[in-house]
């Protein structure tokens, strides 16, 4: 279940990283400037955000999941 979870919020941070990238895009042409370099800097920043938001999505999860695990733990010891 986790992995279905973690894979839609992975498409999710890809897709907010493809609209600020065409929004940095049309920014950038908005004041005239070439398209090579709009689309560089749009692609490269709109790369960087999916990146940065799948890195903290990911240490999110795992870090619920590590929680969850340290509980299970402590409940069977408590067992005991």
């Amino acid at each position: 279940m986790q992995n279905f979870v973690i894979k839609n919020w992975s498409e999710l941070s890809s897709c907010a990283g493809v609209l600020s990238g065409f929004f940095i895009f049309f920014l950038l042409r908005l004041f005239e400037s070439s398209w090579e370099i709009s689309f560089g800097i749009g692609f490269v920043s709109g790369f960087l955000i999916s990146s940065l938001l799948n890195m903290y999505i990911g240490s999110m999860f795992d870090q619920q999941n590590e929680a969850q695990n340290i509980a299970k733990t402590v409940e069977k010891y408590e067992q005991k």
